[in-house]
């Protein structure tokens, strides 16, 4: 009959982690009155915030928090006695954490997720005080989902597009239903009724109803059905008119067959790409058209208000699309021609948080991260500064993926430029039939070689295994004789889902060193790995060269990664001439090492 409220913060913006609470008021619900201080119980021995709280044998367990005092979340458990009004503990978390929750199912307390750093960061482990018997039946959370990706509409003749709940033990609410694309205009939402927000219910449906309103053949758009929260599941939609529909939906990947009168030996051209990410379109003081927010897979939308220091474009860097932390990671799915290389330049701008650290996030290109921990803030020196990252990659398929990846806080985006390399083959504009809607990527007979197919070493390790992404990483190759490998136990790595690729190693006392054939080319090398070993800053310092350059005068694991058992990685570019890569790692303090090595073409 009693509601306890036991420390967390007060709200402030000047200082958000100092201005924790340690104090415990309680609501009884009888007399409906807050007891007087008298009558309360004693203080939260550390005040802390954002702490995951369970009931659990009649005491309050109050478990993890941050506060200004640490960087890492608590791992600290104390638990109140309400009859007593004193506190104990329990044994500390294994992982400290913050931002989660707890449950009690049968004789255990569960906790799972939650940040592990103070400000931001994920987790995805999940660990159980006392016994792990839990009780009752498993949530999982409901998906939606379509039985078509592409429709075909002819004008005026309204469709119905089929959403239904696909699994899971939970009904799923639906946020927006919505129409976006380059020709949104030329579609209508006609099913009135079926208006969010409403609840899909497991194994239910709903018909979404559309028209097409046009007057062109081939205009393209996309259905958009967001849900839980931020989920979306798309379709694209083309309108046709005069009854010219196909009768069935093309095939992503038309074949091109050029007329007589172009010219076939130069190869497939690529329209340059501008988004502004999270707005509508502009245009940009150079007078560059950029295109409304399209090719994402999920994210929101944010407009800050102010000016941007840095550039004369405002308008594209006040805009964002970011993304929560709960779904899939944010990616955009831009068409390209296969087998050329492009530069893609990414727009940044930091209009929300006020600290370097407060927003870090990965940005991978195809699945490769290009850009490591990156903080728009730190770079940028300071909030509402522009900022732009460019990076070359070789495409072999129809699509170039750009995803965004979670450490700590929303990653995000404001702008996305692609455009073809300045060192690739010149290549003769051609157009697509227009018989297929400009929406899709499609593929064209290249006179280009195949594109090089990026290489994957699972250093110190003695198999080939395969990460979250789907890659292969082979076994370790072409190192030297002077070196050997050591494989940690017992250990989770941090900031990865791939923690096979990190526990092993190869190491050497002497020079460690790679020597790798490739034809002749510029290449992205990456390297990887993490100290599970040396427990300090400067305990472990290296250097690395490539093709007898150092690209890296000192690099200390222990250090840039924040500490032990924590994912690190490097890139840097380097050009082959004589066939063959080396890469050298020397001594500087204790033994050099490494755990895994990419390589990818740029040209």
């Amino acid at each position: 009959d009693k509601l306890y409220a036991i420390g967390d913060r007060r709200t402030t913006k000047t200082n958000t982690f100092g201005d924790t609470e340690s104090e415990v008021d309680v609501f009884d619900f009888t007399s409906g009155e807050w007891l007087g201080s008298s009558s309360t119980p004693d203080v939260l021995p550390s005040p802390r915030a954002a702490s995951a709280v369970a009931v659990f044998d009649g005491k309050i367990v109050v478990m993890g928090g941050e506060s200004a005092s640490q960087t890492t979340a608590y791992d600290r458990v104390d638990v109140l006695d309400p009859v007593t009004g004193s506190w104990t503990s329990f044994p500390p978390l294994n992982h400290g954490r913050h931002g989660t929750q707890a449950i009690v199912s049968g004789s255990g307390i569960y906790i799972a997720g939650g940040s592990p750093l103070r400000g931001g960061g994920n987790m995805k482990n999940m660990e159980v005080f006392n016994e792990d018997a839990p009780e009752g039946v498993t949530s999982s959370q409901g998906v939606l989902t379509t039985t078509e990706s592409l429709v075909n509409m002819d004008s005026k003749v309204e469709r119905s597009i089929n959403v239904q709940h696909a699994s899971g033990n939970q009904g799923v609410f639906v946020t927006e239903i919505s129409l976006s694309g380059e020709s949104a205009e030329d579609f209508t939402l006609t099913s009135n009724e079926i208006m969010p927000p409403l609840l899909i219910g497991i194994g239910s449906s709903i018909d979404v109803s559309i028209e097409y309103i046009g007057s062109i053949n081939g205009a393209d758009a996309q259905l958009d059905v967001t849900f839980s929260g931020s989920e979306v599941i798309s379709v694209a939609i083309v309108g046709w008119v005069d009854s010219q529909a196909p009768s069935s939906q093309p095939s992503p990947l038309p074949s091109f067959l050029p007329s007589a009168s172009q010219p076939t030996s130069g190869g497939p051209s690529f329209e340059p790409v501008y988004i502004n990410c999270g707005g509508e379109e502009i245009v940009d003081i150079d007078g560059i058209t950029w295109a409304a927010d399209k090719y994402f897979n999920t994210g929101n939308r944010y407009v800050a208000s102010g000016s941007i220091e840095g550039t004369s474009d405002d308008s594209l860097l006040l805009s964002e699309r970011w993304d929560s932390p709960s779904g899939d990671e944010l990616v955009y799915s831009i068409p390209v021609v296969p087998s050329l290389t492009y530069e893609v330049t990414l727009y940044f701008s930091e209009n929300y948080v006020d600290e370097d650290g407060n927003r870090v996030f990965d940005v991978a290109l195809n699945n490769e991260v290009i850009f490591s921990n990156l903080d728009i803030f730190k770079e940028a020196g300071g909030g509402f500064k522009a900022l732009s990252k460019t990076e070359s990659i070789l495409v072999s398929v129809n699509s170039l993926e750009i995803k965004f990846i979670h450490v700590t806080e929303n990653p995000k985006i404001s702008g996305i430029k692609v455009v073809p390399f300045s060192g690739s083959p010149s290549a003769v504009p051609s157009t697509m039939p227009s018989q297929f809607p400009s929406m899709l990527p499609y593929s064209a007979p290249s006179p280009f070689k195949p594109a090089f197919d990026p290489i994957y070493i699972n250093a110190g390790g003695s198999s080939d295994f395969t990460d979250s992404n789907g890659i292969t990483w082979t076994a370790d190759e072409y190192f030297n004789t002077e070196s050997t490998t050591w494989l940690a136990i017992n250990t989770e790595i941090l900031d990865t889902d791939d923690d096979v690729l990190f526990l092993s190693e190869r190491y050497s006392n002497k020079q460690l060193k790679y020597e790798i054939p490739l034809p002749d080319g510029i290449y992205r090398i990456r390297l990887f790995a993490a100290e599970n070993y040396v427990t300090g800053i400067g305990q472990r310092v290296f250097s690395v060269s490539m093709q007898n350059k150092v690209v890296a005068d000192r690099i200390d694991i222990f250090e840039e990664s924040g500490g032990a058992s924590r994912s690190w990685n490097m890139t840097t570019n380097v050009t082959v001439s004589d066939g063959l890569l080396a890469i050298q790692f020397g001594r500087i303090t204790q033994n050099p090492k490494v755990s895994g090595i990419s390589i990818h073409a740029i040209s």
